[in-house]
């Protein structure tokens, strides 16, 4: 936004609210910012459909509209009081992971699917594809981690693989270790996890996306509400690859 010729505390006021992990705050979070009667709300993926709930006049923009497609009527043409950057549909991405991950480590065929309440579908057609087959670990709650890793030791994978939910990112140290200990590569969705020591990641470029908003903020801000529903059909999405080195 500075760099749009807006600065926090002189011609830009930013006001931050945050669920703080908890998504049954949504709505409430919702209300207070639109009773404030600001000029655009920027919103990060989830808490999109309870802003549009709360307000029809409040220009949104999401970050990071992904399977929640609620967020915006139509990718294409938003139209109404929404528009935003897509990170496209999870699967596409699962697919890519994995192709990517074959590609990094040929000798994988059995692989662990860790995912969250079984939200998010196994690469199943990528999967056939590149003749890897899947044990899908479906994980309910943080306390059904442990267990779910017992069992996954009780198997016979060459790899593991992480779905995108982010409620893997909290008890990811659990998860990396294992992998270590086991001598499995891993794949996952979030950098921060190769960071913290995982094989791989491959995920959308949040940083970018944020960066590429504030254009729509930028417009929006400047009166050209109407102009910025129509053109923002014309979206990209950046991705980012991220591997640390290789497991001993």
């Amino acid at each position: 936004m500075r760099g749009l010729g807006w600065i926090a505390g002189q011609n830009l006021t930013i006001v931050w609210r945050s669920a703080e992990g908890q998504p049954d705050r949504y709505t409430a979070l919702a209300n207070e910012l639109v009773k404030l009667k600001l000029d655009v709300i920027v919103v990060s993926d989830g808490p999109g459909p309870a802003l549009q709930k709360a307000t029809g006049t409040i220009p949104i923009v999401s970050v990071g509209i992904g399977s929640d497609i609620q967020d915006v009527q139509n990718l294409a043409h938003p139209g109404g009081n929404a528009t935003g950057l897509t990170t496209t549909s999870d699967m596409p991405l699962a697919e890519k992971r994995l192709e990517l991950f074959k590609e990094a480590v040929p000798k994988v065929s059995r692989v662990a699917y860790l995912s969250d309440h079984g939200t998010t579908r196994a690469p199943g057609a990528a999967a056939r594809a590149l003749r890897v087959s899947q044990v899908p670990i479906p994980v309910n709650d943080p306390h059904a981690l442990r267990p779910a890793l017992a069992f996954l030791e009780r198997q016979q994978v060459d790899a593991v693989f992480v779905a995108s939910d982010r409620f893997f990112l909290s008890p990811r140290t659990q998860i990396i270790e294992f992998a270590a200990r086991r001598r499995l590569p891993d794949m996952y969705n979030f950098d921060t996890f190769v960071r913290d020591g995982g094989l791989m990641s491959y995920r959308v470029n949040f940083a970018d996306l944020f960066r590429r908003a504030a254009t729509y903020v930028d417009k929006i801000l400047k009166g050209k509400n109407r102009a910025i529903y129509r053109s923002s059909g014309r979206r990209r999405t950046s991705f980012s690859s991220i591997s640390g080195p290789p497991k001993r």
